[in-house]
């Protein structure tokens, strides 16, 4: 596992954020947290708002996708799998979600923070990376994690990305 801080230039990185965290920036709503699964009537999970960028079986390919160009130019992967992001709102305590991996079997995950705020991502090992502002953490897409809410800001954002 790695983690980068201030992984791009404040300039590209504001304008990531200033436009995810806009007004006009696509959201859809998830009835779960973990993909491939639908707990529409638990409702101890909350859902999330997510944005595909790319998913390469389904082919699709986000209007958006220019937006994050520098963040996949500073990664330098030759094949991507997934880029989505999410947005959760902020809860009164904090949840965590279910143990997992993103499915994509032998390959690198990277999360990008959007935005600082008292949510986590923990390691099956106990690791914790927190959702620092401009910080990505890469790791082995077979690495089990996840993630929380969060209770100090409105909502939290993250950029997960699976390639080789």
């Amino acid at each position: 596992m790695k983690i980068q801080d201030d992984f791009l230039p404040q300039e590209q990185y504001e304008h990531i954020r200033k436009t995810m965290m806009g007004a006009y920036f696509p959201w859809f709503y998830n009835s779960s947290v973990i993909d491939g699964t639908d707990y529409d009537n638990d409702i101890s999970d909350r859902g999330q708002f997510t944005h595909a960028f790319l998913v390469k079986d389904d082919k699709l390919i986000s209007h958006q996708f220019d937006l994050i160009k520098p963040l996949l130019d500073n990664l330098k992967g030759s094949e991507i799998f997934r880029i989505k992001s999410n947005l959760q709102l902020r809860t009164e305590s904090i949840e965590k979600t279910g143990w997992h991996d993103d499915g994509f079997g032998d390959c690198t995950t990277a999360i990008y923070y959007i935005n600082s705020n008292d949510g986590v991502t923990e390691f099956e090992d106990g690791s914790l990376v927190h959702s620092v502002a401009n910080r990505i953490v890469t790791f082995n897409g077979r690495m089990k994690h996840r993630g929380s809410t969060h209770t100090n800001t409105k909502t939290r954002v993250l950029i997960n990305l699976n390639y080789q």
